[in-house]
């Protein structure tokens, strides 16, 4: 988890790997201590997901954004791990798109995928979204 710690006037963004904290450098402000310190932490790997690159020539990717994302939502635990299992086919899909690229077309054909999979799980060979549902009389 990304923090700041404040340094004679001036502020540390620190953030944690393996359990030992890592520096993202001092800044004049704690908003830009705290700002490094969440890219910083999403330039690391996520864990249990392919290695995918943070950036791509110099341009943030998705697989990047996602720790920073989270990290600035206020979520309950179990929301939390919830989207953190999400997030990994997110990231396998998509994670190597810098976000500036990325286009609605990306994010249709990876909808359109899940789909696939989840529609093809079912014993009707329909998406459960797509099933249409009974209503009682």
């Amino acid at each position: 988890m990304a923090g700041v710690r404040d340094r004679n006037g001036r502020y540390l963004g620190y953030y944690k790997v393996n359990g030992k904290q890592k520096t993202a450098g001092t800044f004049d402000t704690y908003d830009e201590a705290l700002h490094a310190a969440k890219l910083a932490e999403a330039s690391r790997p996520v864990k249990d997901t392919a290695v995918r690159p943070a950036t791509v020539r110099g341009k943030l990717t998705v697989a990047g954004y996602m720790p920073v994302f989270l990290a600035g939502h206020k979520l309950r635990e179990i929301s939390r791990e919830s989207y953190t299992m999400r997030a990994k086919h997110v990231i396998d899909h998509l994670g190597s798109i810098p976000l500036e690229d990325l286009k609605p077309a990306d994010v249709r054909t990876f909808a359109r995928k899940l789909e696939l999979r989840s529609g093809a799980s079912s014993s009707s060979g329909t998406s459960a979204s797509r099933r249409p549902r009974h209503r009682g009389w």
